[in-house]
């Protein structure tokens, strides 16, 4: 675990076999408030992991 590089809000987990995820706190607004969000985003993916995108038209 690790924080992002030049982030104060934002770790990177790494994982056996490829995963790797980010986790981010913020606030999401400009004004100072009670209310705080949670992000959670896959970084890396496990090479085992199938992956199918079907397209939309």
């Amino acid at each position: 675990m690790e924080r992002k590089s030049g982030s104060s809000s934002t770790i990177e987990v790494m994982f056996e076999g490829g995963w790797t995820i980010s986790f981010r706190l913020h606030n999401a607004s400009s004004k100072t408030e009670p209310s705080l969000k949670f992000d959670i985003q896959f970084i890396g993916i496990a090479s085992s992991v199938g992956l199918h995108v079907i397209d939309i038209v």
